[in-house]
């Protein structure tokens, strides 16, 4: 089994290559990969139990600020389309069948 890409965050990759398409030496690219992180992308920092933790947190307030801004939305959404709101977990191994299973399930 190859433990490397078990390790790498899947989320990293596309941020790095958004930044090194830019055409900035590597140098400089890592430079403001590791300036950028911090401050605008912080869950990349955080462990798999921390990062589910925080976006549920995240989600929730989401859902808070869309019943005060524009509840009848979100009445049409709870009505049609229960768990809208919830982030769909997507697992190398799952089918579309499961996600589907997975989103009702929060």
């Amino acid at each position: 089994a190859d433990h490397h890409s078990d390790d790498c965050d899947p989320l990293l990759p596309p941020v790095a290559c958004a930044i090194l398409t830019t055409g900035m030496p590597t140098p400089a690219a890592s430079v403001v990969l590791s300036t950028i992180m911090p401050t605008f992308i912080p869950l990349l920092g955080l462990t798999l139990t921390e990062r589910t933790a925080a976006t549920k947190a995240l989600y929730q307030h989401f859902y808070l600020l869309a019943c005060y801004h524009i509840p009848l939305l979100v009445f049409h959404l709870d009505r049609y389309a229960p768990g809208w709101y919830w982030a769909r977990i997507i697992s190398p191994s799952s089918s579309s069948s499961s996600d589907d299973d997975d989103n009702n399930n929060n």
